[in-house]
């Protein structure tokens, strides 16, 4: 009598391909970032050393008014119209975040930006390998930031309803390296004058002082699926070709899931397929 466990193992394998994520445990960002202990990453001691599990979702948005690092490994962070939102404390607060996908924030009010992720005045920190979707009025917004300690590197800012990413005027010169910003509702990249407000208007890369660095661009990432609520949660992993791949700083691929080249070819004939079946 043959076993069907291969078969039911291939049909696995094609849901996940498809991003459905039917009964994925869920936990409250704010509570898992709350419950993380100390530690040391990037050279810099944290308050809080948040590691996610990326067969978690983690929900709503966050407050953070200490030093934290949140490593994603490649977890899904659903804001459900909440934001992630970095104010300083007694001093400049750090918030290092990285390989996290940072989906569905808002951040409401008039003259307001980062509905994924928002630093204010005084604030600081690396933002590396996150890939930004579905967020309102834009991913990332970066207010008068600590300019020496602050990298926005390797993100990928792509199908947000506003602007991909966003800074203030006065914040020039900022380490924005090797991010891919495409079909954003609003524009890609912009600065904006927040005293008095004013929408902002698009910068484009061209190396120059005050100007968006060249390794910035623009263009279809090719990821395998996109959402599709509410029962295609949607896959974020690059596909073969795209200009994502390797462009990154270092040579890394650009946003929070890489590049996953296919297995190997099975084995054909009759020989092989009465091997599955053992």
């Amino acid at each position: 009598m043959f076993s069907r466990r291969p078969v039911l193992m291939l049909v696995a394998a094609g849901a996940a391909a498809l991003g459905l994520a039917r009964g994925q445990e869920t936990l409250p960002l704010d509570a898992t970032i709350a419950s993380a202990p100390p530690g040391q990453a990037h050279g810099h001691a944290f308050a809080r050393l948040v590691d996610l599990d990326p067969a978690i979702r983690y929900l709503g948005g966050a407050l953070i008014t200490e030093d934290v690092c949140i490593r994603g490994h490649g977890a899904t962070i659903d804001l459900g119209g909440d934001f992630i939102q970095v104010l300083a404390g007694g001093g400049p607060t750090r918030l290092d975040i990285d390989h996290c996908l940072i989906l569905y924030g808002e951040h409401p009010g008039l003259g307001s930006y980062g509905g994924g992720l928002a630093y204010g005045a005084g604030t600081k920190g690396w933002v590396e390998n996150n890939t930004f979707y579905g967020n309102v009025p834009s991913a990332l917004y970066l207010d008068v930031v600590v300019l020496d300690e602050t990298r926005v590197v390797n993100n990928l800012f792509f199908g947000n309803a506003g602007w991909g990413f966003v800074r203030n005027e006065n914040q020039q010169n900022l380490h924005v390296r090797y991010n891919d910003s495409f079909r954003n509702a609003a524009g890609q990249f912009g600065v904006h004058c927040a005293c008095p407000f004013t929408e902002p208007e698009p910068i484009y890369p061209g190396g120059l002082d005050g100007e968006l660095h060249f390794s910035n661009f623009s263009a279809d990432p090719m990821i395998v699926a996109e959402p599709a609520p509410p029962k295609v949660a949607g896959d974020f992993h690059l596909r073969e070709g795209s200009p994502c791949i390797g462009a990154g700083e270092g040579g890394l691929d650009v946003g929070a899931l890489p590049y996953e080249s296919p297995p190997a070819a099975l084995p054909c004939g009759w020989g092989a397929l009465k091997g599955l079946f053992r």
